[in-house]
């Protein structure tokens, strides 16, 4: 994980420096990212997703599934993006949004 590899460098540079007495990252192990297995869904699938959902989330799942936009990517397309009838700039994304979606 990134956040474990930015402080060792400097940490380790510091004990050889002598600004430390002990070497603070010996024996620290770094946790492993483990990638969990990647689902695309099946047309059948999206189809039947498309007729549950509601307007909002069917936007997304169409600009994900048909234009390639990642999650973040899809909640934030609007109107401000579109640049002619056929192209749309993806600029914006929203990164979380614990609370659940705003409509």
């Amino acid at each position: 994980m990134a956040i474990f590899r930015t402080p060792k460098p400097i940490l380790r540079d510091a004990h050889d420096k002598g600004s430390m007495a002990e070497d603070p990252v010996e024996g620290m192990q770094e946790p492993e990212y483990v990638r969990q297995k990647m689902v695309v869904p099946s047309f059948a699938y999206l189809k039947q997703a498309l007729t549950v959902a509601d307007e909002g989330l069917v936007l997304e799942i169409v600009m994900m599934a048909g234009c390639g936009l990642r999650n973040g990517e899809a909640q934030a397309v609007n109107i401000n993006n579109l640049v002619a009838d056929d192209v749309y700039r993806v600029h914006e994304q929203i990164h979380s949004n614990p609370a659940g979606r705003q409509t």
